[in-house]
């Protein structure tokens, strides 16, 4: 299981938090992602605001991806269109990547 965001305002994924300059390289920016009020880090060094949105939204990703999933194994006929590797198998293959999810069948 990821860590679960605990924020006073609600929030319950991850946030960006940016700190300013890097402090090794004042070229680049600091950026982490916390989950907690008290600025507990995820992954506390992030060098792109793009690259640390994404990370922030990995666990609202991962939860809607289990739901389209479970969709999709319920209604195969919605798969019928692609010819080619289904959309369903790359769904599972991101999921797989998080090591939090194992094919069930």
């Amino acid at each position: 299981m990821y860590t679960q965001g605990k924020f006073k305002d609600g929030t319950k994924g991850w946030k960006v938090n940016k700190l300013g300059k890097h402090w090794n390289n004042k070229e680049l920016e600091h950026i982490e992602i916390i989950w907690s009020d008290d600025t507990e880090s995820v992954c506390d060094v992030v060098y792109t605001e793009a690259d640390a949105k994404l990370i922030s939204a990995a666990p609202e990703m991962f939860e809607a991806l289990k739901r389209v999933e479970a969709y999709l194994v319920a209604n195969k006929d919605v798969l019928a269109p692609f010819p080619t590797r289904s959309e369903l198998d790359n769904i599972r293959a991101a999921m797989f990547k998080t090591g939090l999810y194992q094919y069930g069948g």
